[in-house]
């Protein structure tokens, strides 16, 4: 049902932290720094995979591809929200508002499967090392990731299309960054089918990954207990053998109060 009484609007307004100057530039200088911090980190992380060749390893590999992922959300987010606090009014068009929508959540679904992958990278290494070289050689794994890389940017595609199709009406207020949610409750229209699409996507990707992740780690945990346990008693049966040398041939059996 068409929305009465409201404007067209081509652009968003970014609503402040703070109405106190003082304060803007506090959380200027604060987001600044964590900018700056998360670009340097991640790109030494980059660096420093790329040019040790002792960390040419699967694991490396996607922990280098997840710095990649990390130096793409900042810059996707925090530039626009750094100048929208110096700023007088902070704006962004409704495109460049969709577009940043469309590259959070495909950056999003995209760290979800290279963890899914880095997760499917352990169970293989415990369950199947004799297969685990061909299973995650340098050119399997550049595969796996450009897969996550190209299945992430997929994800929200059809949702950002349909978003696209929608005319907004004031008021044009949105939160610090381009979220589906403030988006949505901007549209002059109803976007219930689009909103139910959309989450029943996002939830299915999200609940399968993460199945996928919880049951390859759980086998793991389960395997490195059965280890210990496996330890521990080989660890009292030297203990119990160790006791029957010593009291052989007066005792048969572990002595009470053995320590194991």
């Amino acid at each position: 049902m068409e929305k009465v009484n409201r404007t067209l609007v081509t652009e968003f307004v970014f609503l402040r932290f703070s109405s106190s100057p003082h304060l803007q530039v506090l959380f200027f200088s604060l987001f600044l720094l964590v900018y700056l911090l998360s670009l340097v980190g991640n790109a030494l992380i980059v660096l420093l995979v790329a040019l040790d060749g002792r960390l040419h390893t699967p694991m490396y590999f996607f922990i280098c591809n997840l710095s990649l992922v990390e130096l793409w959300y900042t810059i996707v987010t925090l530039p626009k929200m750094l100048a929208n606090i110096l700023s007088a009014q902070g704006v962004i068009s409704v495109p460049s508002c969709i577009t940043q929508y469309y590259f959070f959540f495909s950056l999003a679904a995209t760290e979800l499967f290279i963890l899914t992958t880095m997760a499917f990278d352990r169970y293989a290494a415990i369950f199947h090392p004799l297969h685990y070289p061909l299973l995650f050689s340098p050119q399997t794994c550049a595969t796996r990731a450009g897969i996550c890389w190209f299945v992430g940017f997929l994800c929200p595609m059809f949702h950002s299309f349909l978003l696209a199709q929608i005319s907004f009406c004031t008021p044009n207020q949105i939160n610090h960054f381009c979220d589906a949610d403030h988006i949505f409750h901007l549209s002059c229209i109803d976007t219930y089918v689009i909103q139910a699409v959309g989450y029943a996507f996002s939830t299915a990707s999200i609940l399968g990954a993460l199945a996928f992740t919880m049951a390859s780690y759980a086998q793991i945990l389960a395997t490195i207990l059965a280890m210990a346990l496996a330890a521990a008693q080989r660890k009292a049966f030297s203990t119990c053998t160790a006791h029957h040398l010593l009291w052989y041939p007066h005792l048969h059996v572990c002595p009470p109060g053995s320590k194991i």
